[in-house]
């Protein structure tokens, strides 16, 4: 595909070298966190147009997967400055230095809202579920070290932290926990591998401020600046909301997102939303 053929995200671990080969090659390695982050390919895509747009025509760019790694470690090998040209999309705050932030957030304002799926049985008490305070009955499941669990924490709901997503949804089934909420890009696949028994609740989802942005070591300056410059051109012309959108297609048509009724919880972490695109699936 000509989009995926031209992108340059050098991501976490993997192979040594530059990210850039020649003067108009750029050689990319984009992190995989493994199967359950699904969000995962918008975001090279994402890159992918970026770097079309922000590169003169005729620039080559290769793609590699890095091995399965957490977030965390990510993080630590982009601190460090392990990998040159290694590219992460990363949510909630953190101290810049020595790192480049990309500023327009990855996600247009669609990571701040959480559709959530439900123990068996839990159904049945949605539309009892209006506000932060009905939700502080129950137990909401989070990956070991998201970004965004202080945030629930911070509004009195109860917080499990789990290593494994598929952990998860056994503990559900057995009612250890009675929720498990996710990013608008990860919920439909992953519908496939929950238990029969535990579905995605009808009524609601969930609003906190919860950017995702780019980010790149300090060296890597001439990237940052490419990545930039291409973002902002895919904003600019419908590109990048033309990507989201199509990546959204198939969840806005299964579970009516725009019909649903928002649950906002205080805190997060706040960025500005003006010059992002309107999402007009969104409610």
């Amino acid at each position: 595909m000509h989009l995926l053929r031209l992108i340059v995200l050098c991501a976490l671990m993997g192979v040594g070298g530059g990210c850039l080969a020649q003067p108009n090659a750029w050689r990319v390695l984009v992190h995989a966190s493994g199967p359950y982050d699904l969000s995962e390919r918008y975001v090279r895509e994402l890159i992918a147009l970026a770097l079309e747009k922000g590169n003169p025509p005729g620039t080559e760019v290769q793609i590699d997967l890095t091995e399965p790694m957490s977030k965390s470690r990510a993080i630590a090998v982009l601190r460090e400055g392990q990998r040159a040209g290694f590219v992460l999309n990363i949510a909630g705050p953190v101290a810049d230095a020595p790192l480049i932030r990309i500023g327009m957030p990855t996600f247009f304002g669609v990571s701040d809202y959480r559709i959530c799926f439900g123990r068996p049985g839990l159904q049945r008490e949605v539309d009892r579920i209006r506000s932060v305070r009905d939700l502080q009955r129950y137990t909401f499941a989070h990956g070991l070290g998201w970004a965004d669990t202080p945030v629930l924490r911070a509004n009195g709901l109860q917080v499990l932290e789990v290593q494994r997503i598929d952990s998860i949804f056994k503990m559900m089934r057995l009612g250890r926990v009675d929720l498990f909420c996710r990013n608008l890009l990860e919920v439909l696949p992953e519908v496939s591998a929950a238990p029969p028994d535990v579905n995605v609740l009808d009524g609601f989802l969930l609003r906190y401020p919860a950017p995702h942005y780019l980010y790149v070591h300090e060296r890597d300056r001439a990237l940052a600046e490419v990545l930039q410059t291409g973002l902002t051109a895919a904003v600019r012309d419908g590109s990048a909301q033309a990507l989201l959108r199509r990546h959204l297609k198939a969840t806005q048509q299964r579970f009516d997102l725009k019909s649903r009724r928002v649950i906002p919880l205080a805190g997060g972490y706040d960025y500005p939303h003006e010059g992002l695109p309107r999402l007009e699936f969104l409610p």
